[in-house]
């Protein structure tokens, strides 16, 4: 992967790529919107403290190095806003699985839409995908309604696929390949 520190989305929002010094910041955000996010993520349990944010970007950095992983923050208005990620970067399959959340507060702005146009145009250009996956749980209406703005097709639901905390939800997939995003996009 080619050194990235940050993409331009438009005049208001860039994708930054996260550093230690970002851990209080995002430790804040997860903290100001943990009961709206617990509802589809299940990592929040992993970051109750400072130091959980310090090992998640740890990771994040680590995933970048070794190429199976990256993960930026949406800034906003020059403010830490939300993540996008690639994660789970398969380069034998050149497929990444794309994840994103967003301050609640921020939504309904077309702040994750743009974001990830940006980005996956970055994924398939100079990470030289081949795939892109998208999943979210079923009854996560935004998450499904970006994916679909985007285009993405979708491929299957996989039933009680992930465990929230305390029950299983079903996931929707979706999936866009570089030869469909070079049509919708050229």
């Amino acid at each position: 992967m080619n050194e990235i520190l940050f993409l331009k989305v438009n005049e208001e929002t860039e994708l930054k790529y996260l550093s230690l010094n970002d851990a209080s910041i995002l430790f804040n955000l997860i903290e100001k919107n943990r009961s709206y996010l617990r509802q589809w993520l299940p990592w929040l349990d992993h970051n109750k403290t400072i130091e959980d944010s310090v090992n998640f970007i740890k990771k994040c950095i680590h995933g970048y190095q070794v190429k199976n992983e990256l993960s930026l923050a949406i800034a906003y208005k020059n403010n830490f806003s939300g993540m996008l990620s690639f994660h789970e970067i398969d380069s034998s399959l050149k497929l990444a699985k794309i994840g994103y959340w967003l301050d609640q507060d921020l939504q309904k702005n077309g702040i994750i839409y743009n974001s990830c146009k940006q980005f996956i145009q970055y994924g398939f250009e100079n990470l030289k995908l081949e795939k892109i996956e998208i999943s979210c749980a079923t009854e996560n209406m935004p998450s499904n309604a970006i994916a679909k703005k985007l285009k993405f097709k979708f491929n299957k639901m996989n039933p009680k696929s992930e465990w929230n905390y305390d029950h299983y939800k079903d996931i929707n997939l979706y999936l866009m390949t570089k030869e469909d995003w070079h049509k919708l996009t050229s």
